[in-house]
């Protein structure tokens, strides 16, 4: 699980962007990213995210789950499409159940919007 807190922007993004990477390194295929305690995020962690997405893709990758339980950070991801391409949970708990017993709130996309 990778965590972030606080504001998640252009400064942390590069954080983000080694943490990920090392878990796809190290053979990870299913990625949690907690945004619990995050209080803002902007494009350059939706970048991150999005790249990793691919990555994951390319090498046979499960999913990368998003905990983001506050209101306000979960409509970025759906004004942007994205909440079609990971799964957004409101919780670590649900972010780790395997993805068949999870219902999905929308249509996953197989491509990126």
């Amino acid at each position: 699980m990778i965590a972030l807190a606080g504001e998640c922007d252009l400064y942390s993004q590069p954080r983000l962007t080694a943490a990920l990477r090392g878990a796809l390194e190290a053979g990870e295929r299913r990625l949690v990213v907690d945004l619990s305690e995050a209080t803002f995020i902007d494009s350059s962690v939706l970048g991150a995210l999005t790249e990793a997405w691919k990555r994951l893709h390319t090498t046979g990758g499960a999913d990368i789950a998003v905990v983001v339980a506050d209101r306000r950070l979960r409509k970025i991801f759906e004004i942007t499409g994205l909440d079609a391409v990971f799964r957004l949970t409101e919780s670590f708990e649900e972010a780790v159940r395997p993805r068949s017993d999870v219902v999905s709130r929308r249509t996953p996309s197989s491509s990126l919007p």
